[in-house]
């Protein structure tokens, strides 16, 4: 079955998923992706299978009635979004709904969640959701922003302990922030700052899996969390990406899907700590903003003492009167009118 025959979806899956609605927006170029990269081995993946590989394993009953699911077209692949009507969870009322894109990026196959609300959820998310469709697909990357997952703030904290790398920038705006946290009174977080500083010098975005790992590992847990969770947040949120065809990448976010915290794990996330990068580099600064070009006075583009030459003289050319300086700009009549007196004496 292809994607574009969302009736044909919706029969077949309405006895796991009853009342779902299917819209498919796709046009014929966005068939043409999902023939080519949407694919189990070589057989094209139905609708049918793409929704129930996605959401089967992790909705529970009550929370798959009603569902809506959106197919849409997106630059260079294809967007899906669910939304919910029913509780995913006893103790949060909030739906599940979910906005994620799978695209080629430098002819690399690319999940990007955009937006996920998985109240309690967020583990199972991964583990059911999002991983069982990199496998059922090989993808080579997952991204994010690392806002929110389960609809909370606790996302910018937590897509760090599946293995999520900022980008260059972002890890950059962590580390000033965490140095100059290790170096004011308030943050001296005795008896850690001798190890976390040295990895807030690694320039290489992967040595936050370190500070992660660091966290769950420290005497004072606590007070190394609190850093960890402060120092994600240190720019509100950030770009996150993960490499599954890293190995330690790819055994990283699973192992974490499954075991949430580590607890006992914790040896496992050892063996796949990265290396230190051997260098030592404290973030640049930011550059600041270049000034905007001069528009000059009041937008004229002339500074404002040529301004106030310019109007006496078509006043004194007769081009126009006093009355229309008064009019145009009330705060130079005093400095035009001391020219004219200066021109006639």
């Amino acid at each position: 079955m292809h994607p574009d025959q969302p009736n044909m979806a919706i029969g077949n899956l309405s006895s796991a998923f009853p009342e779902i609605a299917v819209e498919n927006k796709l046009k014929s170029a966005d068939l043409t992706f999902w023939g080519t990269h949407l694919r189990r081995g070589a057989t094209t993946v139905s609708l049918e299978e793409f929704v129930t590989a996605l959401l089967g394993d992790f909705l529970p009953g009550t929370a798959r009635r009603g569902l809506k699911v959106t197919l849409f077209p997106e630059a260079n692949g294809i967007r899906i979004q669910v939304n919910g009507s029913a509780a995913l969870s006893d103790q949060d009322d909030r739906p599940f709904s979910l906005n994620q894109t799978y695209t080629v990026e430098s002819g690399v196959l690319t999940i990007h969640v955009e937006t996920v609300v998985a109240p309690k959820k967020g583990q199972a998310f991964v583990r059911s959701c999002l991983l069982a469709h990199a496998r059922l697909f090989t993808v080579g990357r997952l991204t994010l922003s690392a806002s929110s997952i389960g609809g909370s703030q606790e996302g910018v904290f937590v897509w760090a302990r599946y293995g999520f790398v900022p980008t260059v920038e972002d890890w950059d705006i962590m580390r000033r922030w965490g140095l100059r946290e290790l170096d004011g009174t308030s943050g001296a977080l005795s008896g850690v700052r001798d190890t976390v500083r040295p990895i807030l010098l690694d320039p290489v975005p992967i040595a936050l899996r370190r500070l992660v790992h660091f966290s769950w590992t420290a005497a004072d847990q606590k007070a190394a969390k609190s850093f960890l969770d402060r120092l994600l947040t240190a720019n509100l949120s950030w770009k996150g990406a993960l490499d599954l065809t890293d190995a330690a990448s790819a055994n990283w976010i699973a192992a974490y899907a499954e075991s949430g915290r580590p607890g006992d794990g914790l040896d496992r996330f050892q063996a796949l700590l990265p290396a230190p990068s051997g260098r030592s580099v404290a973030p640049p600064e930011p550059q600041a903003e270049p000034e905007p070009e001069s528009q000059g006075y009041g937008g004229t583009g002339l500074s404002e003492q040529d301004l106030v030459n310019l109007l006496a003289a078509k006043i004194t050319d007769k081009e126009a009167g006093m009355e229309d300086v008064r009019k145009e700009y009330p705060e130079l009549v005093a400095k035009v009118q001391a020219v004219l007196d200066r021109s006639r004496t």
